[in-house]
């Protein structure tokens, strides 16, 4: 994929990202703000997609597209985790909220690609890596450390660990909902992540 601005520098790669993910704009950590910015850059790059909004969140979903799944899980999570920190006091870290909610699925944009028919498919690389090794092999490459690592990997049921945080527990609670949504608008006997709980 094409940038339609200049992506050399940090803040450059900043705005080119919130353009799509606005949410970046609350991290309050600077340093992470451009470490994310820069995963996406990298990927995007990469990616066989002609712009981010092509790209699906799942082949056997083509019509839902992957960027609105990562704005729906961040949004909601960010919003959730404020909640509880407001009413309950569970001192939530919203930094690491947001910056896992835009993180964990960056790994699609090259996990599917776009196939001859105008439709999407299984990458080679979707096929023979599991789900979110890829994104966090751009986050390491991005600077980001161990613990983002684990959190990136661990998001998903195809993972053998649990995250290392409860901010990740928490995420990985909303992002499972809405692909069950999203299965359920399309094909109510897909087998649900909400059965294997």
């Amino acid at each position: 994929m094409k940038f339609d601005r200049p992506v050399g520098t940090a803040e450059e790669r900043i705005e080119a990202i919130a353009a799509y993910l606005p949410l970046l704009r609350e991290i309050k950590d600077a340093e992470l703000q451009g470490r994310i910015a820069e995963v996406y850059v990298r990927i995007l790059e990469d990616c066989k997609w002609e712009s981010v909004e092509a790209a699906c969140f799942n082949p056997d979903f083509q019509q839902q597209k992957l960027i609105n799944h990562i704005r729906v899980t961040t949004e909601a999570t960010y919003t959730a985790a404020e909640l509880m920190n407001k009413y309950q006091g569970l001192e939530l870290d919203t930094d690491i909220v947001l910056g896992l909610g835009l993180l964990h699925d960056v790994s699609k944009f090259l996990e599917f690609e776009p196939d001859e028919a105008h439709g999407a498919r299984v990458s080679s690389l979707g096929k023979n890596i599991q789900h979110g090794v890829t994104g966090a092999y751009y986050a390491k490459q991005a600077g980001l450390g161990e613990e983002w690592l684990q959190l990136i990997i661990s998001h998903t049921p195809q993972s053998n660990n649990r995250p290392c945080r409860k901010e990740g527990m928490l995420f990985g609670l909303i992002d499972l909902a809405d692909a069950d949504q999203i299965a359920l608008a399309y094909n109510p006997e897909f087998p649900l992540f909400y059965d294997k709980l």
